[in-house]
């Protein structure tokens, strides 16, 4: 079962040790009640949605939907990248060796 937008705010407050709706309210320019409300999956608006996951540091994707993790904004990379670094953790020494030796004579000036 999903969790609720409300659940997912108290988790990414817990997370981030903001445990004072006070504090939450200052930093985004609310009431304490906005963020009480928010909390038991009243309404907020996107303004407040996006500032709220920038003060928590989320994903706005997470926060919202659900979906993925609440840090899966800090790991956004291109497919591509995220293929190489796989497939490399899984080379033997000598590959790596190997590899390691050719990219240094690519990347050494002409002699």
């Amino acid at each position: 079962m999903q969790s609720t937008l409300g659940v997912r705010i108290c988790e990414a407050m817990e997370q981030r040790n903001l445990s004072k709706l006070y504090a939450v309210a200052v930093a985004l320019d609310v009431t304490e009640s906005a963020v009480c409300r928010w909390r038991k999956n009243g309404r907020i608006t996107v303004e407040n949605i996006i500032a709220l996951c920038e003060l928590l540091d989320v994903s706005t994707d997470w926060l919202l939907l659900g979906r993925g993790t609440m840090d899966m904004h800090r790991n956004v990379q291109p497919p591509l990248r995220q293929n190489v670094r796989k497939h490399l953790s899984t080379l033997p020494d000598a590959a790596l060796i190997h590899l390691e030796n050719f990219l240094a004579a690519i990347d050494s000036p002409d002699t």
